[in-house]
């Protein structure tokens, strides 16, 4: 068993001599048997115990023999750590199983301890049917090349090095060694996906094949090697579709069609974000539709627009309101863009640029402070060079002005208006409103312009 651990360690470089590692131990057969195997070694050892509070006085009892395990290694280079958590108010609170509200607390806290004891790695007991529990319940969800690759023997700071290892091979290796473990009960509830699937589902597959498990290693190393040559494949094509403005990604919906297999592309590239494969086969079908759709996946949503799919991260602080005054010279907005102010006498207006990042206003036409802010609904202003036939300017709402532009949800978003009081005096990018427009009679001039900045 110790050969086999190390042998996987050193293919997989995943621990070395004199390494500080964050241990997750149960009590149960897997992660005492490798506690066992890590403390024969060179390293400095912290024995990370939860006590999730879900089994009553049992897991009280897996705590205390876990502690008592670590005081009887008289080990100076082994210690133990523990923390009770309220899993129950905490899957509550955040809408998740009892399972997954347990996962996140147990890697949130061994990544504290990681960071608290300054150690290289934590390591887990996952061990190969664990892995192939992860298989099929991936396939049972709908998966990609990640879901059938499997857990990985080195996934950031969490290390596996169990990952080769059978759980018969582990319980003889106890037996063998007269290792002392718990049971934990909440194991033989089928209410649990995994319990089912390793005793309700696996079984079945065994009668099929009696040798399942090796099957199953040999799959899982193969799948790392495809999921290499794959991941680098898809890279290619992010960097192709994908066009980056602003904080949002654009993908051409045309590009996107002409691509073979583009509704599998498209679940690779925007999987990261958490999208799944019933998001994309909805985000596909929208593809004939004329309308706009919205799709939410976490922190992230992608807006299916007229020729492009935006992605954006619906987390990112932007601040949507500034005040300006007569004397600024510049302000600092979001996406990197920088608004310049210059005042200047009107007779030393040489030249005036026709760029919609411009605009020149009348400075005595101003109430200040005048205010920065994104536009709202029953927002309107007076197109600067739009007049009816009678020569006097048209009141247009900027919803309309906006249909007309054909503009998308994400580019209607990152329109500024600079306003005086209810009054716009701008629509920064686009037009001046006529009512502040500069004239013969003008003497000061109120110069702005918009610009990318590196920094």
């Amino acid at each position: 068993m110790l050969k086999a651990l190390l042998n996987f360690n050193n293919k997989h470089h995943l621990f070395f001599n004199k390494n500080t590692l964050i241990v997750g131990v149960s009590g149960g057969v897997d992660s005492m048997v490798l506690l066992k195997l890590l403390a024969s070694q060179d390293l400095y050892i912290i024995v990370a115990h939860c006590n999730f509070q879900l089994r009553g006085k049992e897991a009280d009892e897996d705590q205390k023999f876990v502690e008592k395990t670590v005081l009887n290694f008289k080990n100076s280079k082994i210690i133990f750590e523990s923390i009770n958590f309220e899993t129950e108010k905490y899957a509550k609170e955040n809408k998740l199983s009892i399972q997954e509200a347990a996962r996140d607390l147990r890697y949130n806290w061994f990544e504290k301890l990681r960071q608290k004891h300054k150690a290289q790695a934590i390591v887990t007991a996952h061990h190969l049917n664990d892995n192939t529990e992860t298989l099929l319940y991936n396939i049972s969800k709908g998966t990609g090349i990640k879901g059938m690759r499997g857990m990985l023997p080195k996934n950031g700071k969490i290390i596996r090095p169990m990952l080769a290892v059978t759980k018969q091979e582990i319980e003889n290796f106890a037996e063998e060694n007269k290792i002392d473990f718990r049971k934990d009960s909440s194991n033989d509830s089928l209410k649990y996906n995994r319990n089912l699937i390793r005793k309700k589902i696996v079984p079945e597959f065994e009668k099929v094949n009696s040798n399942f498990d090796k099957t199953l290693r040999n799959h899982f190393e193969r799948f790392r090697d495809i999921e290499l040559f794959y991941s680098e494949i898809i890279k290619k094509w992010k960097k192709e579709l994908f066009e980056h403005k602003n904080d949002d990604f654009y993908i051409s919906i045309l590009k996107l069609k002409k691509t073979k297999g583009f509704k599998t592309l498209l679940f690779e590239i925007i999987a990261e974000y958490g999208f799944n494969i019933q998001q994309v086969e909805d985000i596909i079908r929208s593809l004939e539709l004329n309308e706009s759709k919205i799709f939410y996946a976490g922190n992230y949503r992608i807006i299916k627009a007229k020729k492009h799919l935006i992605l954006s991260d619906t987390t990112l602080e932007k601040q949507n309101y500034f005040e300006v005054s007569e004397k600024q010279t510049k302000i600092k907005l979001p996406n990197k863009e920088l608004l310049e102010i210059h005042v200047k006498p009107f007779e030393k207006l040489t030249k005036m640029s026709d760029k919609n990042h411009f605009a020149y206003l009348d400075m005595d036409k101003l109430q200040f402070p005048l205010v920065l802010r994104r536009w709202k609904d029953g927002d309107y202003f007076y197109p600067y060079g739009m007049y009816s036939d009678k020569g006097k300017a048209k009141k247009k709402k900027l919803k309309k002005y906006f249909a007309d532009l054909k503009l998308n949800l994400v580019e209607k978003e990152n329109i500024w208006i600079l306003a005086q009081g209810d009054k716009i005096v701008w629509l920064v990018n686009h037009r001046i409103d006529d009512r502040f427009k500069i004239t013969e009679e003008t003497k000061k001039v109120f110069q702005l312009k918009i610009k990318q900045c590196k920094n």
